[in-house]
């Protein structure tokens, strides 16, 4: 299970399935976040998980998702409507080897860090390729086994 925290919005991934809660930005121990809405099913097709380990959402109203078994990256509206996706496996520009986290900066550019992979690809919102860094290694801008 992750839980990832934009604003007052929270977001839990629990493998096969996105839940996604409201809550104060910070919470007492005695509230409780109130259920929106849960998204998504066991497979490989628009809007399926092979196996979601990263979800992130954006200022832009997307929330992404990153499935480290079918090496894709989705991307679906704040009602759970799927947009759109990229990737797939492999070691080319905008190919995944293990996507295993997202996060999406101010401009709404989407980082995603493959652990397989040892390195972080950046993309525009809609899912096109901009720039990488990161390679195998021990040294300064080196990666083993990257996770976010």
């Amino acid at each position: 299970m992750q839980i990832i925290r934009s604003r007052n919005i929270r977001i839990i991934s629990m493998a096969l399935n996105l839940f996604i809660l409201t809550a104060l930005p910070r919470l007492l121990p005695a509230q409780v976040p109130t259920y929106l809405t849960k998204w998504g099913s066991s497979g490989s097709g628009n809007g399926t998980f092979g196996g979601c380990v990263g979800v992130a959402a954006s200022g832009l109203g997307y929330v992404y998702s990153a499935d480290f078994a079918n090496n894709l990256i989705q991307r679906f509206d704040s009602s759970g409507n799927f947009l759109n996706q990229w990737g797939g496996p492999g070691t080319a520009n905008g190919q995944f080897s293990a996507p295993n986290e997202v996060a999406v900066d101010l401009s709404g550019n989407v980082y995603v860090i493959e652990r397989s992979g040892d390195r972080v690809q950046v993309f525009d919102p809609s899912g096109v390729f901009l720039f990488k860094f990161g390679t195998t290694g021990s040294g300064n801008g080196q990666f083993i086994g990257a996770v976010g």
